[in-house]
């Protein structure tokens, strides 16, 4: 946390816009990874709905009571299969209730502390609308609460080709597509939350 005010700080102070976003996990989580903390020793859903509410929570008011406003929250990082598996892993019907349950815990925090923080929900591989498609439904199915779709866009690493200007443009027009198709399904605006691409190329 003194490492988030620190940089949150920072960022207040040239201007910028701020997102924060949950790992809720002791190391980096993404699609591949999503550990339960150590601590959060009783593995119920009711006891990591509340350990999600109650750091959510904790660590947006540190940050409210220093007049620091994050813009956005992303619950999750790249929640392709959910968090906090298995528990809250999207391979049943038990288990997307469970996401479910914990982003509405989140959700609520947000809530509490700036009912202007905009709550994301956060995918990987921004081409692929199918999975992007089936996840929301899912989500709209079990009543999860949110604001905002977030996507990663990594052409490189996606592995589209990019070796071309009609191959970019290709690439984009596939993204793009993404973007209009869920905005309109979903009747949520859509974000970029992270992009990158090799150093050494245009």
């Amino acid at each position: 946390l003194v490492d988030v005010i620190g940089l949150c700080k920072r960022a207040k102070t040239r201007g910028l816009k701020i997102m924060i976003r949950f790992h809720y996990s002791d190391t980096w989580a993404d699609s591949g990874s999503q550990t339960i903390p150590s601590k959060w020793t009783d593995h119920s859903v009711e006891a990591l709905e509340k350990k999600v509410y109650e750091h959510t929570y904790d660590v947006l008011k540190a940050l409210y009571d220093l007049d620091i406003h994050p813009r956005w929250v992303a619950i999750g990082n790249e929640t392709k299969y959910g968090m906090l598996y298995d528990v809250g892993k999207t391979k049943s019907t038990e288990g997307y209730k469970n996401f479910t349950r914990f982003i509405n815990s989140a959700y609520q925090a947000i809530q509490d502390v700036d009912p202007s923080m905009l709550a994301v929900i956060h995918l990987p591989n921004a081409h692929d609308e199918k999975t992007a498609r089936n996840m929301f439904d899912q989500l709209q199915k079990y009543g999860a609460k949110y604001d905002v779709i977030g996507l990663s866009a990594y052409p490189k690493w996606s592995h589209l080709d990019v070796t071309t200007d009609a191959a970019i443009k290709s690439t984009i027009n596939t993204y793009m597509t993404t973007f209009k198709n869920l905005k309109a399904r979903f009747k949520k605006p859509v974000m970029v939350v992270e992009t990158g691409h090799y150093v050494d190329q245009p």
